[in-house]
């Protein structure tokens, strides 16, 4: 019953992508709770609402309270429109936030990373799509277009070609080196704890060798 539930909301939620039709998405509650308990860097309930210094000029709280895009069962896809008023040009940024992932790793500059990685790794990779640095807490992938052609062409390629055949992949291959890196630290130090892995030393550190990385969907 959930796989079928899961399946419909996502294909209505491709149905409102190709159309561009957003939905309030809001703060993930997930993500409040992992920001306020993680053992690095805490925040505080001021820093979320913006009451702290550190937080005053740009509060998590502004950033998410008003986020348009589409709920999927994996997680989050926002968008956000915007004018180079220079160019007189429209710009178009998607970010993907992926549920399930964060919950486990909840790094997301190593997670981009390894999304990254990978996308540039599978058999659909396509350059002209290529895959830009994320700016939301949450977000661990993300791509923009400029002018109503690119985007509307970027659109339909993420609902019809990324989410159903690319991102099933990324994400699976994501949780199992995720599972096999806590499986590592786990036989080392005999704790279940895993915060070490969260500390980022060098970048890629949780990319291997890219012909161990399995994909299905590759027509």
């Amino acid at each position: 019953m959930e796989n079928t539930h899961s399946a419909a909301v996502d294909k209505a939620m491709t149905a409102l992508l190709l159309t561009g039709c957003t939905i309030d998405i809001g703060i993930p509650v997930w993500g409040i709770a992992e920001m306020l308990g993680r053992a690095h860097n805490p925040l505080t309930s001021d820093d979320v609402l913006g009451q702290s210094f550190d937080f005053k000029e740009k509060s998590i709280l502004s950033d998410y309270r008003d986020m348009q895009g589409y709920q999927f069962s994996w997680g989050t896809l926002s968008e956000e429109s915007s004018l180079d008023e220079e160019k007189m040009t429209a710009i178009c940024r998607f970010e993907f936030c992926l549920r399930n992932v964060m919950l486990a790793f909840p790094q997301p500059a190593m997670v981009e990373d390894l999304i990254t990685w990978m996308y540039s790794n599978h058999p659909l990779y396509d350059e002209k799509f290529s895959s830009n640095e994320s700016y939301g807490d949450w977000f661990v992938l993300s791509f923009e277009a400029r002018d109503a052609k690119k985007i509307t062409r970027l659109r339909r390629w993420l609902a019809k070609i990324f989410i159903p055949k690319i991102l099933p992949d990324l994400i699976r291959e994501c949780m199992s080196i995720i599972e096999s890196a806590k499986e590592i630290e786990f036989k080392r130090t005999g704790s279940l704890s895993f915060e070490d892995l969260l500390i980022e030393k060098t970048r890629y550190q949780l990319c291997g060798d890219p012909l161990a990385l399995s994909f299905t969907n590759v027509k």
